[in-house]
């Protein structure tokens, strides 16, 4: 049987357990309204997209590397966002570009009060060269340059473009008048070189008859 100093040990334990349930409990429900409280503000920010493009960007990376869109039932992230476009009536590239806009910031340690005035085109652009570059420091100037106005969005644009270049695709050229000509010159000897070939055996057995009379 059990002595009392065994049954002290049980109820300590059985206390504990019950105390650390309690807490699971209340993390628990401190979650659920987290999540939920987090997807509320996503839907206000969704409907002023315009003044709002850093806190839904700096959201979206919540719900991504939590993967707080776990709790509301899917299984990826994009799966995700794109039923909260449709609910919010909202373009998925906005979403996506106020990401990336954010997700440069904090790589490049940059304060959203330094770009709060600053052209939201030219910071998505800026965007783009930085995760192509890496290259914070290009990132600061030319944030810089930007709120000064020394460079414009199409020159942003045109600097995104020269630096991200697409994959260059190989074209076929077409077939030139000599080309052609070889061409059928190449068919047409191929044509009588396989004629002759075939008449090898004919000839093999004519050959045999004729020695053999």
């Amino acid at each position: 049987m059990p002595d009392k100093k065994d049954k002290q040990q049980d109820k300590t334990n059985l206390m504990k357990f019950e105390q650390e349930s309690k807490v699971l409990e209340k993390d628990q429900t401190n979650l659920d309204l987290m999540v939920s409280n987090i997807q509320e503000e996503l839907f206000k920010l969704a409907a002023d997209m315009h003044n709002s493009t850093f806190l839904i960007g700096s959201k979206l990376l919540d719900v991504q590397r939590n993967k707080l869109y776990r709790e509301w039932g899917y299984e990826k992230f994009s799966e995700w966002l794109l039923e909260f476009c449709k609910e919010a009536k909202i373009q998925k590239t906005k979403l996506w570009d106020s990401k990336k806009i954010v997700t440069m910031l904090e790589d490049t340690s940059t304060p959203f009060s330094e770009v709060s005035n600053t052209n939201i085109k030219g910071l998505y652009q800026i965007a783009r060269i930085h995760k192509k570059t890496n290259d914070d420091k290009q990132v600061k100037q030319l944030i810089e340059k930007l709120n000064n106005k020394e460079i414009t969005v199409p020159k942003l644009k045109d600097l995104a473009k020269e630096i991200i270049k697409p994959t260059e695709t190989k074209v076929t050229p077409e077939p030139t008048e000599d080309s052609r000509n070889n061409n059928k010159r190449t068919w047409g000897i191929k044509a009588y070189h396989r004629f002759f070939i075939s008449l090898f055996p004919l000839a093999c057995v004519i050959f045999y008859i004729t020695e053999a009379f």
